[in-house]
């Protein structure tokens, strides 16, 4: 069903939609409620999107056992996040929340399959409790917090918990912190890249940027450089080997990285997952 860019519509009346799976309300910028819902079952739902519905200030409980996307985008009236019904989202893969900036919370939702949440400029946000998957099977892919500036100092601990990273292939974008988390073992002072040398395979790591301002150009690829060869990696990549990169190591010799983040920052740090690298294979150059 699609009733976006319906601009003046204020009110919907009350609908019943079991078999509903993809529900589009985005720019619907008079409305002011979300339409009642019978039994508020939208059990084969899969996409729901009120994007950019300026006046909407609250959503009835629902119950959304197959939802996939959920995009609240620019909701900038909505002051509480969705009732779900069991807190349960187990098939959701995209959360998007951004703009939002009376939200104060969000209430606890188990989140099995999460792959993008975005927060950002939720300035009011001040806590969540959310159930990302187990931690050594996250199937986390990109977050993104930034100004989000009333968090709460648990809340940002949490978004920079080392088990929430240990899957690799992730891009978080996160409210400044006072420094790098300890667990980075490898931290660099200011500059605009940094370097290390490697055998055999190129090593799974974490790395953490903290750039002096913060603007979109911000989420632009990171370049590596490989014995002189470019490559980038962007926040859609998907994450398998690069046979370009195979193509440009140098079979049982030590090869030199440079990770260039395309902007200045203040400090940075690296953390190699040791479970799936060798760290006699690696070597960093400045410390």
């Amino acid at each position: 069903m699609l009733i976006n860019s319906c601009r003046n519509l204020r009110s919907i009346p009350p609908l019943k939609l079991d078999l509903l799976e993809t529900f589009d309300l985005s720019y619907c910028h008079s409305l002011e409620n979300f339409p009642i819902v019978m039994d508020g079952f939208l059990g084969k739902l899969k996409t729901l999107n009120v994007n950019s519905c300026d006046n909407l200030r609250s959503v009835p409980p629902l119950k959304l056992d197959s939802l996939e996307t959920f995009d609240l985008t620019h909701c900038h009236s909505l002051e509480s996040f969705p009732i779900v019904v069991d807190g349960f989202l187990g098939k959701l893969k995209t959360l998007l929340v951004e703009g939002c900036h009376n939200l104060r919370s969000i209430p606890p939702l188990k989140l099995d399959l999460l792959e993008t949440l975005n927060l950002s400029c939720c300035y009011n946000l001040k806590s969540f409790s959310l159930v990302v998957g187990n931690s050594s099977d996250s199937s986390m892919l990109m977050l993104s917090a930034v100004n989000c500036m009333s968090l709460t100092s648990s809340c940002k601990s949490r978004l920079l918990n080392q088990e929430l990273h240990k899957a690799g292939n992730t891009w978080f974008c996160l409210p400044r912190v006072p420094k790098i988390p300890e667990w980075f073992n490898h931290i660099y002072e200011a500059g605009l890249s940094i370097s290390f040398w490697f055998r055999n395979k190129f090593p799974d790591i974490a790395r953490v940027v903290s750039p002096f301002t913060w603007d979109d150009s911000h989420y632009r690829a990171v370049r590596f450089i490989i014995n002189g060869d470019t490559f980038f990696y962007t926040d859609d990549t998907k994450p398998q080997p690069n046979k370009y990169i195979y193509k440009a190591l140098l079979e049982n010799k030590w090869n030199h990285a440079e990770v260039d983040f395309g902007f200045p920052f203040q400090n940075s740090g690296i953390h190699v997952l040791k479970e799936k690298s060798n760290m006699k294979d690696i070597q960093f150059t400045r410390e």
